[in-house]
């Protein structure tokens, strides 16, 4: 029997990611019919490779939340936690994000959501719900 999972992203990633990645690929149906250098052309792939992994991730970024735990998926890492190495959800500062998810960690250290930040300095607050929300699912499972 599987357990529910609850995702927590904004919807605005997933859309912005996924017109980026159609911007990459019209740019690379473009660049592929001009007359370029083996390198060159191996440079575009290559570049435009980068860019749609990079956004794919942006993309999913989020907390997964199940029975057991959290999966974090960060730009570029990927980690877990059990409800019970959780203390709680926020939204601070955090380096150069103003509005980003930081949990705070039983043993008083803090790790990072980087799919669940506000993308101006103007706070909508659905950062904020996601973040309550959130603590509300690990106070129910603790």
């Amino acid at each position: 029997m599987t357990s529910a999972v609850r995702v927590y992203r904004p919807k605005e990633n997933v859309v912005f990611a996924a017109g980026y990645l159609v911007f990459l690929l019209f740019l690379f149906v473009g660049q592929w019919g001009t007359q370029m250098s083996p390198v060159g052309r191996s440079a575009v792939i290559a570049l435009l490779g980068f860019g749609a992994l990079v956004f794919f991730r942006f993309g999913v970024a989020g907390i997964r939340a199940s029975e057991r735990g959290v999966r974090v998926i960060n730009l570029f890492s990927t980690y877990e936690l059990e409800w019970r190495e959780i203390e709680r959800f926020r939204i601070g500062g955090w380096k150069i994000y103003p509005y980003i998810c930081l949990i705070d960690l039983v043993d008083g250290t803090t790790r990072v959501a980087f799919g669940i930040q506000e993308r101006t300095n103007f706070a909508n607050g659905s950062a904020q719900r996601m973040a309550d929300e959130l603590n509300e699912e690990r106070r129910a499972r603790v």
